[in-house]
């Protein structure tokens, strides 16, 4: 390992100034925005604006959590674009995100995306310019950038443990943005997310440590930490203080009064449901139009066995979301979650058709209706019948078709069950993925493998094993070796 640090130090001393500079940091210069086409709105470059604050967002047609983040942007384009914020969400040609794929998605979408779209072709040279520049490998990915042209910010645009991308926006317009303060925290940052792929976690609090000590009123470092110590090294006594730090805080700025939720559980674990319920009650009173304020209230009204009340606020709630069908069904999720589903079958059941009336073509909501029937009504016809008509809508969306089948084959409360259907999932996805992709392959595999094609399944899975990465490869190893031995079995 000394040696491998040696070379890159010597390897970095030797490149060039205009190498050099392609190194994207916290308080670099961005590169120049310049895509193959600009599909919606005005083009713009953040390196040379000049006039206000921008944001390049990283995203792909095929990706949930970017599809997750489009309302979040819409809304912070619409409440701070009086303000010179400029969104633009940035695409990369793939074989599943062509430039009429992107043109028809952005289309559709109409008024929900009220930011710039642009497109860059697979030779383009955005990618490079700033996602491997910045050594960062998954999407959504956010870069915010200043009136200046340098970068402020880096990460995902939901949520992000340490700093979220909002509070930057509004510190960078109200100008007290510290940028000395942020590469700090960016380097801890990247220290932190080093030390946890590295399975260091005491290297991960130390890091968290640091950036409560330079940001001793955030509550992010102590919301890493209570996870760490509540679900990796299940430290009750320790996830319990980090619990009331976090508390202490949102007390005093309520904005983040949501956050809370992930502190509540059942049987009080972490000795703090009543005081979270008593800080979400003061920031619902405050913000009462506030949904993801809510749908936390009524975990902490659930959790306390306040039933009628968190009912009676879940159904306020639905009629709040009127004809968002992304919050309704995600609402929905929750509604049907192990806690809640004996409680909220109905309404969760309720909430999601209200997403399907609103949004009809959008197969993910039928995932979430399958998911409500199959283990909140125990209704496997229906179950079927909405899985059916999922697969046939769903016939081109590879991700969509990838995901339902290998959760209908391996999830515990559908392995066994529907086998069938998971089998006309797979069909419709090799289709749908042109039979190129190793993990695609590898649940049309099992499908047909769950369903008695012995031999197609071990045609597919020795296709996998061709194409597969190295690190995969043990694991379709060994599952080549069960179907094999199976249909020596079946042949017995």
């Amino acid at each position: 390992m000394k040696s491998a640090k040696v070379f890159c130090v010597v390897l970095v001393l030797t490149m060039s100034a205009s190498v050099l500079a392609e190194t994207l940091r916290v308080g670099s210069r961005a590169p120049s925005l310049r895509p193959t086409k600009w599909v919606k709105g005005s083009p713009f470059d953040p390196a040379s604006r000049g006039q206000g604050v921008s944001v390049v967002e990283f995203w792909a047609t095929w990706c949930g959590p970017c599809l997750e983040s489009i309302p979040h942007l819409t809304d912070i384009q619409e409440r701070y674009g009086a303000k010179g914020v400029k969104i633009v969400g940035l695409t990369v040609e793939d074989p599943s995100n062509s430039l009429e794929v992107v043109q028809a998605f952005v289309e559709k979408q109409g008024e929900k995306i009220s930011y710039s779209i642009a497109y860059d072709a697979a030779d383009g040279t955005m990618q490079e310019a700033y996602m491997e520049a910045a050594e960062q490998n998954g999407i959504p990915t956010a870069f915010v950038i200043d009136k200046t042209g340098h970068i402020a910010w880096i990460g995902n645009p939901m949520y992000d443990p340490i700093t979220d991308m909002e509070s930057v926006i509004t510190e960078l317009i109200d100008g007290t943005f510290d940028m000395a303060m942020a590469k700090k925290i960016a380097v801890i940052s990247r220290r932190a997310e080093s030390a946890g792929y590295e399975g260091d976690l005491e290297g991960v609090i130390k890091a968290m440590d640091e950036v409560a000590a330079l940001k001793p009123n955030s509550i992010g470092p102590w919301l890493y930490k209570f996870f760490i110590y509540a679900h990796q090294t299940e430290d009750v006594e320790q996830a319990s203080k980090c619990a009331a730090e976090i508390l202490s805080r949102v007390e005093k700025d309520l904005k983040r009064a949501s956050d809370v939720d992930v502190l509540i559980y059942e049987g009080d674990v972490y000795k703090c449901n009543d005081r979270a319920v008593v800080v979400l009650m003061r920031a619902h009173q405050a913000d009462k139009q506030n949904i993801d304020m809510r749908i936390a209230y009524f975990h902490a009204l659930a959790s306390i066995g306040r039933s009628d009340k968190a009912m009676a606020l879940a159904s306020d709630t639905m009629d709040l979301m009127k004809g968002d069908a992304r919050q309704l069904s995600h609402f929905a999720g929750v509604l049907s979650s192990p806690k809640r589903r004996k409680m909220c079958g109905d309404l969760a059941l309720r909430a999601v058709e209200l997403a399907i009336s609103a949004d009809p073509e959008n197969p993910r909501h039928y995932m979430t209706k399958f998911d409500i029937l199959n283990v909140c009504k125990n209704d496997q016809d229906g179950a079927v019948a909405v899985g059916e008509y999922l697969v046939q809508l769903a016939a081109t969306d590879a991700a969509v078709l990838n995901g339902f089948a290998w959760n209908l084959l391996t999830a515990d409360a559908t392995k066994g069950k529907y086998n069938a259907l998971a089998l006309a999932a797979a069909e419709k996805l090799l289709k749908a993925s042109g039979g190129d992709g190793w993990m695609e392959l590898d649940t049309a595999a099992l499908a047909m493998f769950e369903n008695g094609r012995f031999d197609e399944a071990i045609k597919i899975e020795e296709q996998v094993l061709e194409k597969s990465p190295a690190h995969a490869r043990f694991t379709i190893e060994s599952t080549l070796t069960r179907f094999r031995l199976a249909k020596s079995e079946a042949e017995k």
